[in-house]
């Protein structure tokens, strides 16, 4: 085997390995007996820097056709739409292993705590006119997930006591005690069937790709 075989051999194992770890994490999570509330910041991070090595190296390989400074623009638009959609710090969570019924019967219970005086305008929308703030939940579909996104023009936490009600969702959260689910086992299937291909890679190509990188580091 060659270097640029083994390099390529590398960059299929870099790429499929990340997104089989995801699944696999995400199948974990979807088999805990509670729901998980998580940062919807932290969570687009997470998910971006799986699936980055997937579009990063069709951007290098485009090198020798448009040139590094193409390459380099395309990258650093690339960067700008990521800060875009990058998600507020606090106004926006995500509830990993629940539907949309427990996202909502967990945040109705966290308001009766706290006994905030709030409507609940639709099915899924929760208004709580003293606070100048709306909670919204959207289901995520087969990832059997719930993002909750506070609508508010408040630039602090504070000003909406973000804090007291995330703790007390979470506290409703705690007390669910679930099965594992089918979109657990799923997920988890998913995550090791990818992750076949980079095992096998690995075991097969070992040997020629310790040799590539030491000709790549050492020569």
């Amino acid at each position: 085997m060659d270097v640029d075989n083994a390099i390529l051999t590398l960059k299929v194992i870099v790429t499929i390995a990340p997104i089989a770890v995801y699944f696999l994490t995400l199948g974990v999570v979807n088999s805990q007996a509670s729901p998980r509330l998580v940062s919807g910041r932290w969570d687009f991070i997470v998910l971006t820097g799986t699936f980055l090595p997937a579009l990063f190296w069709p951007l290098a390989s485009l090198k020798a056709s448009i040139g590094w400074q193409a390459v380099l623009v395309l990258i650093l638009l690339g960067v700008l739409a990521l800060r875009a959609m990058l998600p507020h710090p606090w106004k926006h969570w995500v509830i990993y292993n629940a539907d949309t019924r427990r996202a909502v019967e967990s945040v109705r219970r966290a308001l009766d705590g706290l006994g905030w005086a709030y409507t609940q305008e639709t099915e899924t929308l929760f208004a709580v006119p003293h606070l100048h703030l709306k909670l919204e939940i959207a289901g995520l579909g087969l990832l059997n997930a719930v993002n909750l996104h506070f609508r508010t023009d408040a630039e602090s936490p504070d000003q909406v006591q973000a804090a007291s009600l995330i703790g007390a969702v979470e506290a409703g959260l705690r007390r669910y005690q679930l099965l594992p689910t089918a979109a657990g086992l799923f997920l988890v299937l998913i995550g090791a069937g990818l992750m076949i291909v980079p095992m096998w890679l690995m075991t097969r190509h070992m040997r020629d790709i310790v040799e590539a990188i030491q000709r790549l580091f050492l020569a």
